[in-house]
């Protein structure tokens, strides 16, 4: 929106030049000012173009993300380890999709956090007998099944992913 109010700015100021300068030579012939006026009506429909260009920029998401209730989300197609996932997602000025989402850890063993901000879960879905730590294997990642249930899972362990962004983000590189 700063950027709006700039060019709204810039165009004033041209008009103040295109009157200032009008009054400077009072005599102007008729193609003179047919001209300024012709000069004035592209500035201003380019001024026009601009802010439209500037809103879509501002509130849509990137190709390949989808756009639901102010965030954009990309769903990945190829697996990764939940640590390449989340690099990825920092790199695209996202995180990993959480439940409040889901992109929880339990780095320490058996306290789950949210990666994104490390609040504590309140919220779990997990599958019956989860987490489970199986075989004391280090699970301290955890995916969603198809079904929506939760499991514990060993953070090298390639899984598709989600990112997720908030639409207003003046980052992205569309």
């Amino acid at each position: 929106m700063h950027g709006v109010i700039r060019i709204r700015e810039m165009l004033l100021l041209i008009i103040i030049l295109v009157i200032a300068s009008a009054n400077a030579d009072i005599c102007l012939t008729e193609s003179k000012q047919q001209q300024w006026r012709t000069n004035l009506e592209y500035i201003e429909q380019t001024v026009k173009d601009l802010e439209v260009d500037l809103q879509d920029k501002a509130s849509s998401c990137k190709s390949e993300w989808e756009q639901f209730k102010g965030y954009c989300y990309y769903f990945s197609d190829g697996q990764r380890s939940w640590f390449e996932a989340e690099r990825y997602c920092r790199s695209q000025n996202a995180f990993l999709a959480y439940i409040r989402d889901i992109g929880a850890t339990d780095s320490e063993t058996g306290i789950w956090i949210w990666s994104y901000d490390y609040v504590p879960l309140t919220y779990s879905n997990w599958n019956t007998g989860e987490p489970n730590n199986h075989r004391n294997q280090g699970e301290n990642c955890c995916h969603m099944y198809d079904n929506g249930k939760w499991n514990d899972i060993m953070c090298s362990r390639k899984a598709r992913f989600v990112c997720k962004r908030p639409m207003n983000s003046h980052c992205d590189q569309h």
